[in-house]
């Protein structure tokens, strides 16, 4: 101790050998971390904003019919040969079940409307990255909604380009379309996304070209299709147009974009059900009462719900007491449009 005591002192004291001493320091420190700069010096990097410390990472996005909202990552899922088992995707309460999955990003925004019509805007990295088997955070843990208010579609931002449009289906048979910019500033606190009648509710929102066809389907039996030509565009807060004449107490139950050689699959409330093709509802002009999709009865029920299905799906029927089947789309019978359907559930 006492001779590296002098040594120094006597470095300090004579300049000539603290320089040389300082040089052969940084001619190691050279030696070792010589390598090319790894970052870029600028003059004016701007305001940081928090996209630009999180990696923009492909996601799958989930809601439940309880609220209950999750992402994962893409990578979480490994690629299977047809008619593998699968992976655990998310663990659900008892009759809980998954309404909506969306694939997006990070960096994506999240469109979230409810049935009040409001739309809430989000980024992919807002909504909490969980397990595949956990079952999620409740959506109102992350977004302030009012009592009733529930989430009845989510729409990827990345899934449809700036200059294509939404429309939107109420309960009570209007449509509307807006361009999808218009919902550009939406913020995390929400904002009107449409207009609605006292009574009436939200229940689809579809991103389009512009130039897509249309269906809708009542809880009594009747459907409609046309050209979505037909709906103006209008501003966000505005409110829809007719798109099916309702009768008195009937509602929309269905609405979907149409694909060209797609089927419609009906289920009626006490399950029954059928496919039938699209080509059986031709184009007609919008506000309509439609014709006649499946034969009501009272001991059929009314129509429950209605979508487009390819040969390939399978769906799950779920009943009000919480009973879950599944079935592939191809063992329910293809029928014609005046048809009651088969049991299904």
């Amino acid at each position: 101790l006492r001779e590296t005591c002098t040594y120094l002192e006597a470095l300090l004291g004579d300049p000539v050998k603290l320089r040389d001493e300082v040089i052969g320091d940084l001619s190691v420190i050279r030696e070792r971390f010589g390598d090319a700069r790894r970052t870029r010096i600028v003059n004016d990097p701007g305001d940081l904003v928090v996209e630009d410390l999180i990696e923009d990472e492909d996601l799958v996005v989930t809601l439940t019919q309880a609220g209950y909202i999750k992402a994962m990552p893409v990578s979480a899922f490994k690629s299977q040969a047809r008619g593998g088992k699968g992976v655990m995707g998310t663990r659900l309460k008892e009759e809980d079940l998954i309404t909506s999955v969306v694939y997006t990003s990070s960096h994506s925004y999240l469109l979230l409307f409810t049935n009040l019509g409001r739309v809430y805007r989000l980024r992919g990295h807002e909504i909490p990255v969980k397990e595949r088997s956990a079952r999620g955070t409740a959506i109102v843990n992350i977004v302030s909604m009012d009592p009733g208010e529930k989430v009845a579609e989510i729409v990827s931002a990345r899934e449809h380009s700036g200059d294509g449009y939404l429309i939107f289906v109420t309960k009570q048979g209007l449509v509307k379309k807006t361009k999808l910019e218009e919902y550009d500033k939406s913020r995390r606190e929400g904002i009107i996304a449409i207009t609605l009648r006292p009574g009436d509710e939200l229940v689809k929102v579809m991103g389009t070209s512009g130039n897509d066809e249309i269906v809708m389907f009542s809880s009594y039996g009747k459907g409609i299709r046309f050209s979505e030509r037909d709906v103006r565009s209008v501003g966000r807060v505005a409110a829809g147009v007719i798109g099916m004449r309702m009768s008195q107490g009937d509602t929309v139950v269905g609405s979907d974009i149409v694909s060209a050689g797609s089927n419609v699959l009906l289920m009626t409330s006490a399950g029954y059900g059928k496919r039938t093709g699209i080509e059986q509802f031709n184009t007609q002009a919008r506000g309509g009462q439609g014709v006649r999709a499946i034969r009501t009865t009272a001991a059929r029920g009314n129509l429950a719900g209605a979508f487009l299905v390819d040969m390939a799906s399978e769906i799950l029927v779920v009943s009000t007491g919480g009973t879950v089947i599944r079935v592939a789309v191809a063992d329910v019978a293809r029928q014609g449009r005046d048809a009651t359907g088969v049991r299904v559930m």
